[in-house]
């Protein structure tokens, strides 16, 4: 009797089985007639479009030069007799600068490191540290569109033996990059509708709006650095000044190169 119940239970469960692969096998099958239904009546000539890549590449003058003026006192017993012979060479460099800045209005400042720590050095035969005083450093960046501004601080830095010079570089200013890049996006676009209207001439179709475009590069400005790691005690004001230097040509400054990119597509009509 147990028997019989036994296999009457798993007859029906086979039959369930089978029964509930065939719906799904009939589901995918209708699922994939709607999908084929749907891309048969799709308006594919509606939907035209050309995709191409648009380009702008040009040369832009640096219009900008900065350099980094480092002051650096040791004091071999107190941090704070340190720090206040960095202040006053800071204040007499500042106080040098303010009469540049009133005849230069392009020129600007701004303080960049200010660090007071103990000068220790490593000895190999205490195995130990020693302690050589303390250091207080104090940087100020200097910027300018005229480099005789800068020729004229780099020439008093020269003649104070606690001043460095971290170097000089030529570069292009954010103000002058914004408008640049604006101009060449908008000679790109031009420049990738013209390939556009080129394919499209040649099959015989014309294109139509701007459907959608995007940027793929656009690199920003790398400064050059012209001279580097120039101390007060080896550097020459006489010899050595940025405006000398360019005169003899010491000083090259290529132009940056500009390159915009973009994807943009187009409707066909």
């Amino acid at each position: 009797m147990n028997q019989n119940l036994f296999a009457k239970i798993k007859s029906t469960f086979a039959e369930n089985k089978i029964f509930g692969t065939l719906i799904v096998a009939a589901l995918v099958m209708s699922a994939y007639a709607v999908c084929k239904k749907a891309a048969n009546n799709y308006d594919y000539a509606n939907q035209s479009r050309i995709d191409v890549e648009g380009e702008c590449l040009k040369k832009i003058s640096k219009d900008r030069y900065k350099t980094e003026v480092t002051i650096k006192f040791n004091d071999s017993k107190s941090s704070a007799v340190a720090l206040q012979k960095s202040k006053e060479l800071y204040t007499e460099l500042l106080a040098f600068a303010e009469p540049l800045k009133a005849e230069d209005k392009s020129m600007e400042w701004q303080t960049t490191r200010i660090e007071v720590a103990e000068d220790k050095q490593w000895s190999s035969k205490t195995d130990t540290f020693i302690h050589r005083g303390y250091n207080a450093t104090l940087a100020l960046e200097i910027s300018t569109e005229n480099p005789e501004t800068l020729d004229k601080i780099i020439s008093f830095a020269a003649t104070k033996k606690d001043m460095l010079l971290s170097g000089i570089e030529n570069y292009v200013s954010p103000q002058k990059m914004k408008r640049e890049t604006e101009d060449c996006l908008a000679e790109a676009i031009t420049n990738a509708k013209s390939k556009a209207r080129s394919i499209t001439d040649a099959s015989g179709d014309r294109i139509g709006k701007l459907l959608s475009a995007y940027i793929k590069s656009n690199p920003g400005p790398s400064p050059r650095t012209a001279l580097s790691g120039i101390s007060g005690a080896f550097y020459s004001a006489k010899n050595m000044a940025v405006e000398k230097a360019m005169d003899t040509g010491m000083i090259q400054s290529a132009d940056y190169d500009l390159n915009v990119r973009i994807n943009a597509a187009f409707e066909i009509k």
